[in-house]
């Protein structure tokens, strides 16, 4: 080695473990590479590794200035003996590597973090780094923001592989989606809403979505859960739980009318669930139907819902209130035929009653 450290260390790093530890600022070329690197970074965790590595050789403080994330890589060893670890992987690297590019590949970075700026990185970052390293070459280089963005780009990918780890699911998941995707948004702090949407929807996540239209289907969502969880509090406050039936007494609980299929929809969950299928607002009718007062059915031509009736009772015989189609749209005429041989049959003695 023809570094002035050479007469401290010797001529490999594989003498480290023998060596005597430099003292910051001890020769001219220390204190000039270490004013380099100094307020470079805003974690202090990195910022002391980085220094311990620029004052190690003469050539590091150019490798960390063109590629940061290195420093992240090589600085989580909190071992003893560390500094002198991190010493001899900085000789290494400066003596033997030299090209930042090559160092990375040797410690699994995609070349493309090079964009990365120092004061976007924190400590802890390796494993998104690492993560973000296995993305398409491609997809990641498009992905990364401009400096300003950086920070909060790195914050949101972090936060996404920790939110599916604590909820069980691989930290991957929708990954190489998200990191583009947010990035072309810049509205990194709404990972959080779209990351639950992800853990519910999983293999049905439509990774066509812009983040803009994930997010707005997000808050959908959570307005649903939320709607949800009022409509649970409603029925507990008549003595019953959402997803408890209710009796419908004589009325049949499914039906055949003219190849449709109607099935009772007798629990809050029932109620809700139809509403959210057909947007429209039939779980505002649970008091209605907790009381007696009406009684909901679902008409389905096979998998599909085609119209949502309600049925009220006056003088011990039912008839249509409300029969409506998807967002509260008119029916067509087939469909009305349906709903009135229904309550046609509603309205036959219990024993007369036969199967359309």
């Amino acid at each position: 080695m023809t570094e002035a450290l050479s007469s401290q260390f010797g001529t490999g790093h594989h003498h480290f473990s023998k060596m005597p530890f430099p003292t910051i600022g001890d020769l001219p070329w220390q204190r000039e590479q270490i004013n380099r690197i100094v307020g470079l970074f805003r974690d202090t965790h990195l910022e002391a590794r980085a220094v311990l590595m620029a004052r190690s050789h003469r050539h590091a403080a150019d490798l960390i200035l063109q590629a940061p994330a290195i420093v992240v890589m090589v600085s989580g060893d909190h071992k003893v003996n560390w500094e002198k670890r991190l010493i001899a992987k900085t000789l290494h690297f400066a003596e033997e590597v030299r090209r930042p590019r090559d160092i990375m590949i040797s410690l699994e970075l995609a070349p493309a973090l090079r964009a990365l700026t120092a004061t976007a990185l924190i400590s802890s970052d390796k494993n998104t780094l690492l993560a973000l390293s296995r993305l398409n070459p491609s997809t990641l280089a498009q992905a990364i923001p401009a400096p300003e963005g950086q920070s909060l780009w790195l914050m949101a990918c972090r936060s996404w592989r920790e939110r599916m780890e604590r909820a069980g699911a691989p930290a991957d998941l929708l990954f190489d989606w998200m990191a583009a995707s947010v990035s072309r948004s810049a509205a990194f702090t709404q990972w959080r809403e779209v990351a639950d949407l992800a853990l519910h929807l999983r293999g049905r996540f439509v990774t066509r979505w812009s983040w803009e239209k994930a997010y707005s289907e997000a808050e959908a969502w959570h307005r649903e859960l939320a709607k949800n969880k009022q409509n649970a509090s409603f029925f507990r406050s008549h003595g019953r739980e959402f997803d408890e039936p209710l009796d419908y007494g004589d009325l049949p609980i499914e039906e055949q009318v003219l190849g449709h299929h109607i099935v009772a929809l007798r629990s809050g969950e029932d109620l809700y669930e139809d509403g959210r299928a057909m947007h429209h607002c039939v779980s505002s009718y649970a008091g209605e139907v907790i009381s007696g007062r009406s009684r909901i059915f679902s008409i389905r031509f096979g998998e599909k819902r085609v119209a949502t009736v309600e049925l009220k009772q006056a003088k011990k015989r039912w008839t249509i209130e409300q029969l409506k189609g998807p967002c509260n749209r008119p029916v067509i005429p087939a469909i009305e035929s349906v709903a009135k041989d229904f309550v046609a049959l509603c309205n036959q003695p219990p024993q007369s009653k036969v199967i359309g």
